[in-house]
This record gives C-alpha cells, structure tokens and sequence, in this order.
C-alpha cells in the first residue's frame, strides 16, 4: 500500500493493522522515501525507499522464507 493510507509518517502501527486483517506475512509501503526492513509480530514491514534517489528494494519470496533487500542504483 501507499503508506498515506495507514499514516506511516506517524508510526507502522496502522501498517500492522492492516496487514493483520489480510494475514500478511509480509506489508510493503512507500511514501516516506526511506529504505526500511523490520520484522515485528511475524510481519515483514519493507519500505523500498526512493527510485528517484537511487533507491530499490526487492522481496524474494520461497517456501523457505521471505528475505527483503535495500539497495541503491550505482
């Protein structure tokens, strides 16, 4: 999701909520343009960060497991 929709400038506890409701195992978020990687309650929180300041991430989903990645554009 956007995170304007869960007000992530204010904290990831609406991100939580909602990837609660759907039974995610993993919440992907923007709209801060800061790269972040937490694991909180069984949920991966991955914010890839900003393109437009060389920023990317990837997730990479297998039975097992789930491991987010930041990176930056050289």
């Amino acid at each position: 999701m956007h995170g304007h929709q869960a007000n992530v400038m204010f904290g990831l506890e609406g991100l939580m909520r909602a990837a609660r409701e759907h039974g995610a195992d993993l919440a992907l978020y923007g709209h801060t343009h800061k790269p972040r990687i937490d694991y909180e309650e069984g949920i991966y929180l991955f914010n890839p960060g900003s393109i437009a300041q060389g920023e990317y991430g990837f997730a990479d989903i297998t039975a097992a497991g789930i491991v987010c990645r930041n990176l930056k554009v050289r």
